[in-house]
């Protein structure tokens, strides 16, 4: 973990860390770093299906490949989980409306079969009332491995395409735009 710590002052100059109190356990072993789509990307979360029992197969099948530490992240412009003061991946998704939907219009329509059952997963797990990062943390705790949660700043994917239903408002309100290029 000091190798994080270290690599994170050195790639984010100006930004203090505090180290953790003197006699702190550092966790040490394999960290898996758990992006905020790959679970749902990989799974679908569909209707009769236990979205938390699958997470906890999901947390079980990390653990028993021998991490140490799962770095749990919640979002790159929108969040994977309910939040509130982020939007979720899912604001403005209808779950029954069709593929044509404003949300999914500025996806292309090949790259819908993809992209609307991560979605669907997120608001699906959700709607389940399972909060990811806690289910997650607590599944961890369970089988001992250490969680962490991880925010990403700088997640940066389709910035040529404000339309995209992946850019939260914040990203697409000129005012916060420095200038350059948001190709």
């Amino acid at each position: 973990m000091r190798t994080l710590f270290i690599a994170a002052t050195l790639l984010l100059p100006g930004l203090v860390l505090a180290a953790p109190p003197k006699g702190t356990p550092m966790p040490h072993g394999l960290l898996f770093n758990l992006d905020c789509t790959d679970f749902f990307y990989h799974h679908r979360i569909a209707e009769g299906v236990d979205g938390g029992a699958v997470l906890d197969q999901y947390v079980d099948i990390i653990a028993d490949a021998g991490a140490a530490v799962l770095l749990i992240n919640t979002n790159a412009r929108k969040t994977n989980c309910a939040s509130a003061v982020w939007e979720t991946f899912w604001d403005g998704y209808d779950p029954a409306g069709p593929d044509d939907q404003p949300f999914l219009v500025a996806i292309p329509a090949a790259d819908r079969p993809t992209y609307r059952p991560m979605i669907h997963s997120m608001w699906a797990l959700d709607a389940q009332g399972v909060d990811y990062p806690a289910r997650i943390a607590a599944r961890c705790r369970a089988r001992g491995v250490s969680p962490w949660i991880t925010l990403r700043m700088n997640d940066v994917h389709f910035n040529d395409d404000l339309s995209h239903p992946f850019h939260g408002k914040l990203w697409r309100d000129p005012k916060f735009h420095r200038g350059g290029s948001m190709g």
